[in-house]
């Protein structure tokens, strides 16, 4: 098996969208969100090591499992998604609309609560929508 690996060595290119995705989607199967510096620390490690490792090339589909997995990480801060720790079904929520959003599919409103923050809901979801 490691020799195989070894012969791949010229295909690495091809295997590292396969790797960082699989880093991504390790981020996003975790329980917990864990903070921004620690995102950014893993990002740093791992786009030093790919140029660190120029000898060890095993080592790149790991390195590359680092690189996705910070990137995810840092870009839902950046955006601001963060984990849902509670369910979001048949939930009754108050607030008032600051945006709607409107896309060739669909259109959303994005509503500031109290409880929750802010929630965008989709009018494909028929909400039940109480004014007053």
């Amino acid at each position: 098996m490691r020799d195989w690996i070894i012969r791949q060595k010229y295909s690495l290119f091809f295997f590292s969208v396969l790797f960082a995705a699989l880093g991504m989607g390790i981020y996003f199967s975790i329980n917990f969100e864990p903070g921004i510096i620690s995102l950014v620390t893993i990002l740093a490690l791992g786009i030093s090591g790919l140029f660190l490792t120029k000898k060890h090339k095993i080592l790149y589909p790991l390195i590359l499992l680092l690189v996705g997995f910070g990137y995810a990480g840092i870009y839902t801060h950046i955006k601001q998604v963060p984990i849902l720790k509670h369910s979001v079904h048949n939930i009754e929520i108050s607030g008032q609309i600051t945006d709607i959003d409107y896309t060739e599919s669909k259109t959303r409103i994005i509503l500031n609560t109290e409880k929750y923050g802010n929630v965008r809901i989709s009018t494909k979801d028929t909400p039940n929508i109480i004014t007053g």
